[in-house]
């Protein structure tokens, strides 16, 4: 998946339109070959395996955060790592 392309996927959830952010674990020049991407708005993941972004349903594929965190400062940080790729 070429990286340009990124900026034109949407999650397919219904819910207010948004961008997916995207954390890469390999590429190779400008095409993605593996990573993740994410929705801000139902914390939904889609895996990106070989260039192929996977948008499907399957529960196996896509995993759900708790929702919100309480503490506004706290979901901040959480963001701000998630759009960094931070793993801890």
């Amino acid at each position: 998946m070429y990286i340009e392309l990124i900026d034109l996927l949407r999650c397919p959830r219904e819910h207010a339109d948004s961008w997916l952010v995207a954390a890469f674990n390999k590429m190779d020049g400008r095409f993605v070959v593996e990573g993740k991407l994410g929705c801000p708005v139902c914390s939904a993941t889609y895996g990106i395996r070989e260039g192929i972004a996977d948008l499907s349903e399957d529960p196996y594929e896509v995993t759900h955060g708790c929702g919100r965190l309480g503490d506004p400062e706290e979901e901040a940080a959480v963001r701000a790592a998630a759009l960094l790729g931070l793993t801890k």
